[in-house]
């Protein structure tokens, strides 16, 4: 990526959280159609944007146009490994909207 970008307290830098925001809406599309019937809908939509998370850290390429595939195989892979037992409470979502509200 080209230029230098301001990091937030948290060190998120505002691309990361636009990246994040653009990608939301393919996470939670991926919950709603990817999950298993059995898994709450909540907790299918927080592994989605736990993968979507992962994929922003995990990508390590200068080059970011082939990273429009990458983000929808992690939040599959993380829709895949939902365990069984109570949902977690806190989502991205939130998190993102108190630090960027």
């Amino acid at each position: 990526m080209v230029g230098q970008v301001d990091s937030g307290p948290d060190g998120a830098t505002d691309r990361e959280v636009a990246a994040l925001r653009v990608y939301l809406p393919l996470a939670r599309s991926l919950a709603r159609t990817s999950a298993m019937s059995e898994v709450d809908p909540d907790r299918a939509e927080q592994a989605a944007e736990l993968g979507l998370a992962c994929a922003g850290l995990a990508w390590r390429q200068h080059d970011c146009t082939a990273f429009v595939a990458f983000p929808r195989r992690v939040i599959v892979h993380q829709l895949q490994a939902i365990p069984a037992g109570a949902t977690p409470r806190r989502r991205l979502t939130a998190a993102l909207s108190a630090r960027h509200g």
